[in-house]
C-alpha cells in the first residue's frame, strides 16, 4: 500500500496532536497594516482579533507560495 500524507492550509482548524510526519499544515499569509504574518507562525488567533480591532483596512490573505509548500511537499 503507497504512503498517504496529508497537507492542509491554516484556515483548516485541526487539533494540534493530528500534526506529524503524515499531516501537515501550511500557514496562510494575512496582509495588514503594511505587514504580512504567517498564521499561527508570526500571529496567534488572539492577536490577530486584537489587531483587527485597531484596522482602518480589512486585511487579506494570500496563497502560500510554492517555495514555502515545497519543504513540506517533499517531507511528507
Amino acid at each position: 500500500m503507497p504512503d498517504i500524507a496529508l497537507l492542509t492550509d491554516s484556515t483548516t482548524v485541526v487539533p494540534h496532536e493530528w500534526r506529524g510526519p503524515h499531516f501537515s499544515v501550511m500557514p496562510v499569509s494575512i496582509y495588514a497594516a503594511g505587514r504580512e504574518y504567517r498564521e499561527g507562525v508570526d500571529i496567534t488567533s488572539e492577536e490577530f482579533v486584537a489587531l483587527l480591532e485597531t484596522l482602518r483596512e480589512r486585511p487579506s490573505t494570500g496563497v502560500p507560495g510554492w517555495g514555502s509548500s515545497w519543504p513540506l511537499i517533499s517531507g511528507c
